[in-house]
């Protein structure tokens, strides 16, 4: 499938790992390093070539995932946009301090006036942090079952609530669920994600100190909040 898509994405290379991964839940969740790169007027071509080379030195060190490199629109010259994934952060530092990388970068001078780094560990950037100490976010599924935990009662409400005002003002259906959505998303962006990501702190970042017990115990309390909220929703709506 990547082969069929390669040729539609105007330049784009893939590169990806082949090998068969295995999810960690205690690990957490890989680590995407986004890099931009501006490239000197005319020299777009030496660039691709070095690009070339550092994927197959990134692509030999441990936990390497895979590689998206997208060129700039146009004559090819600006900003040249790599996307290099690693299943962990301690990995993918390893490769971004290695000597070979910074020799690589030193080549880099002579076509290459700068980059810059934005690094993303997580699916939900903004709505929940990253550890200082081991610099990746929480496992996805936890942030997962917390966004749940705080959508459910919003929608119902909504359904009981926003629905027939929505329906009384004659709305087109595209409409009137653009704007339910809309008071959805600020309301688990600014008002209950917020208060389950500090709430739960413990549970979507547990430590070194007995992180399995501490996974099992979220765990069973998010379980008896979702049975909390559905059992006080239950006559809410209609059967």
């Amino acid at each position: 499938m990547l082969e069929e898509a390669e040729p539609l994405l105007e330049g784009g290379e893939f590169q990806q790992s082949l090998r068969e991964e295995h999810f960690d839940p205690e690990r957490g969740t890989d680590v995407t390093e986004v890099i931009f790169s501006k490239v000197k007027a005319g020299m777009s071509e030496q660039f691709r070539d070095w690009a070339q080379r550092i994927q197959a030195a990134q692509a030999l060190y441990p936990g390497y995932l895979g590689m998206y490199l997208q060129p700039p629109s146009g004559d090819g010259d600006g900003h040249w946009m790599t996307i290099l994934r690693y299943d962990s952060a301690p990995h993918l530092e390893a490769w971004m301090n290695s000597s070979q990388r910074a020799v690589l970068l030193q080549e880099s001078q002579a076509f290459m006036e700068r980059e810059e780094l934005l690094r993303i560990s997580t699916s939900f950037p903004g709505w929940v942090p990253i550890d200082p100490v081991t610099g990746q976010g929480p496992p996805n599924w936890k942030t997962a079952m917390l966004v749940l935990l705080g959508l459910y009662p919003i929608v119902m409400l909504q359904l009981r609530l926003l629905n027939p005002v929505l329906a009384a003002a004659r709305l087109p259906p595209a409409a009137a669920t653009f704007l339910a959505n809309s008071i959805s998303v600020a309301l688990t962006s600014f008002l209950t994600m917020p208060f389950f990501v500090r709430k739960f702190d413990w549970w979507l970042f547990p430590g070194v100190a007995s992180p399995r017990a501490r996974t099992r115990r979220g765990l069973r309390l998010i379980g008896l909040l979702y049975l909390l909220e559905i059992l006080l929703l239950w006559k809410l709506l209609p059967f």
